[in-house]
């Protein structure tokens, strides 16, 4: 049996960073997943209500 468990890898505060560090999780076969992406350009840097992606 494949071991799926969701793991937190790092919060991000904007979607560029996310994708240039989940690129190179992906180059690893690691699959990725991005939570709160369209909110990040939605509410920008700084908004503490919106976390990151």
């Amino acid at each position: 049996m494949v071991d799926k468990r969701l793991i937190t890898f790092d919060v991000f505060d904007n979607i560029i960073n996310a994708h240039i560090i989940g690129s190179k999780l992906e180059n690893a076969v690691i699959e990725c997943y991005y939570v709160g992406e369209n909110m990040s350009s939605i509410y920008p840097v700084g908004n503490p209500i919106m976390s990151g992606v």
